[in-house]
């Protein structure tokens, strides 16, 4: 049977119900897909952040005392603590300290205006983790980063900002009225990438009387994975180094090491717990799966009336066709190829309109989803393509096609199909 020629008659002959359906269809996976692709705008390995699926980040601390006064404080790693805990552990390739957010800092050259920029503090590491790409000049070197040496590197765009088309290489940049050399020019990344943008990057170097007690400070660490070594081996590995360090801390100093199943992937970066509670991967999850279930339970239900509906002109075709000696399971086959095209063709325009709208509309909700910094979206907020759409969420297209082919129409087909060949033919339409 000629399926495409099937499909053609009903758009002809039943247009309101058919274009119905496709648009019912469309908007169901238009939901589902625009949340599928915010969500994996955190998650998804793209320049700079190419190596997300392999990188976790110790970000906090949590500190309590073991006396029955309650204390307790977290945020940031000092320094020593970020090396106690994350420094040589097995199956990490490379490890980068660094301060744990972007400063907004004044920036202007000498005797020009000033613009209020984002500056993330690095150590050389960063830029092993993270692939810039460098437009002039390099990375800063170990040498450089220990012994704390004013320099800067800053994107094109911040480059532009402040020297105009002059060369800004070699030049002297004041930050919160501190001389620094420009040594280097990357390009602008997306502020959507939290882990790796800022306008400007310096060495890190911690400042002692950012520490409390030596535990607590300003330092996050990075941690990017050998192949094939799994995130939960580095936390098995880093909660013994936790509990190595709580047997001292509880005898000499009263006071232990609140371990939240750190350090943290992207997925669980992205759920923004704070530094005194675990991530809740599965709740998130099953909330995730709860919703998808709901965007694609309510529109079968009404597709599936409009099903009924379809076929209900076409029960005297059935009834001749199961005369004829066809079966039960071939006419529900065919029902069913029918309505997936039906389907599929909703399904297409869903994710075209889904792909439209993350990259048209994206920066008018960015602020709510809490995806902009301090540069007040001065870079680019707008996803790249490739950022939130791969052929994996082609394939889910298909995949929520099919199954909503069989929610609104498995039932109406099998229905119909079981109709009285001769009560059938001698039906009206």
């Amino acid at each position: 049977m000629n399926y495409f020629k099937q499909v053609w008659y009903e758009m002809r002959w039943q247009p309101l119900v058919t274009w119905v359906n496709i648009a019912g269809t469309a908007i169901s996976i238009f939901l589902i897909m625009a949340l599928v692709m915010i969500e994996k705008v955190d998650t998804v390995d793209a320049a700079p952040e190419v190596n997300r699926s392999r990188t976790l980040v110790g970000a906090y601390i949590h500190m309590r005392s073991t006396g029955n006064d309650g204390n307790e404080c977290s945020g940031s790693l000092s320094l020593e603590t970020a090396h106690r805990l994350y420094d040589n552990l097995d199956g990490v390739e490379v490890y980068s300290f660094g301060k744990g957010y972007n400063d907004n800092r004044d920036v202007n050259m000498q005797g020009g205006p000033i613009n209020s920029l984002e500056v993330k503090s690095i150590d050389e590491n960063f830029w092993k983790i993270y692939s810039f790409d460098f437009l002039k000049g390099q990375p800063f070197t170990a040498a450089q980063v220990k012994a704390g040496e004013k320099r800067a590197i800053v994107t094109d765009r911040v480059a532009f900002l402040l020297a105009g088309n002059a060369d800004i290489m070699g030049k002297e940049i004041l930050i919160n009225h501190l001389p620094y050399v420009v040594s280097g020019v990357v390009k602008t990344g997306s502020p959507l990438l939290k882990q790796s943008f800022a306008d400007i990057y310096i060495p890190y170097v911690e400042n002692p009387q950012d520490t409390w007690k030596t535990y607590l400070g300003q330092t996050s660490a990075t941690l990017l994975l050998k192949e094939g070594v799994s995130p939960e081996d580095i936390k098995k590995e880093v909660e013994r180094r936790y509990e190595v360090w709580n047997d001292r801390l509880r005898k000499e100093d009263g006071k232990e090491a609140v371990y939240h199943k750190l350090p943290y992937t992207a997925e669980e970066m992205a759920q923004d717990n704070g530094s005194n509670n675990d991530p809740d991967t599965e709740r998130v999850s099953l909330t995730k799966w709860i919703t998808y279930g709901i965007l694609l339970l309510v529109p079968a239900l009404n597709l599936s009336g409009m099903t009924r509906s379809r076929l209900r002109r076409r029960v005297s075709e059935i009834g001749v066709r199961r005369a004829y000696g066809a079966t039960h399971l071939r006419i529900v086959g065919e029902l069913l190829t029918e309505n997936f095209l039906l389907t599929l063709a909703g399904g297409l325009i869903g994710l075209i309109l889904s792909v439209v709208f993350i990259m048209c509309f994206s920066h008018l909700f960015v602020d709510f989803l809490g995806w902009n910094h301090a540069s007040g979206g001065k870079g680019s907020s707008t996803p790249a393509f490739n950022m939130f759409f791969t052929w994996g969420a082609f394939l889910t297209v298909l995949l929520l096609c099919f199954i909503l082919n069989i929610l609104s129409t498995g039932i109406p087909a099998w229905k119909a199909s079981r109709v009285n060949p001769a009560e059938a033919i001698t039906t009206r339409r």
